[in-house]
């Protein structure tokens, strides 16, 4: 009695089993990285709405301090560029093409397109924007040289 009630057991979930396997899954179409709309409560009558967030508009920025070091002698020295202007480092030639800054009524951060040639055809090169407050999103990864955004004017 007690193996009938057992195999009874295992085929049905033998069966639940393939049935669930079998269950055609959507697709989904949906942008993975999409930013979902905001969820906002309804309007009630005679309550005023908050405001909504402040537009993230960067605005352009004449010109960057950098900060850049020889990680050999560990002496660092900072560098003023215009945007369109270059600078020569060491073996490195940085070219600032556009600078720009948060509104004043955010965070305060910059952010810089750089442009950086290592004159030794083997060392590595950037080519892209880098952040203040978050260097480490976009930075020149040499083993001799270290160049930071530090704000722009």
């Amino acid at each position: 009695m007690m193996h009938i009630r057992v195999l009874g057991l295992l085929c049905g979930v033998a069966l639940a089993g393939s049935a669930w396997a079998q269950t055609p899954v959507p697709p989904v179409h949906q942008d993975p990285l999409a930013v979902p709309p905001p969820v906002t409560a309804p309007a009630t009558p005679g309550i005023p709405q908050p405001p909504g967030p402040a537009a993230d508009i960067w605005t352009p920025a004449a010109s960057a301090e950098l900060r850049v070091m020889n990680k050999v002698d560990s002496h660092p020295q900072t560098l003023l560029l215009k945007v369109g202007e270059s600078a020569n480092f060491g073996s490195l030639t940085i070219t600032l093409k556009s600078c720009l800054a948060r509104p004043i009524d955010q965070i305060q951060d910059w952010a810089a397109y750089l442009d950086i040639v290592d004159s030794h055809q083997d060392e590595p090169g950037f080519h892209g924007w880098t952040l203040a407050n978050e260097p480490w999103i976009g930075m020149l990864e040499h083993p001799v040289y270290d160049v930071r955004l530090m704000r722009c004017h």
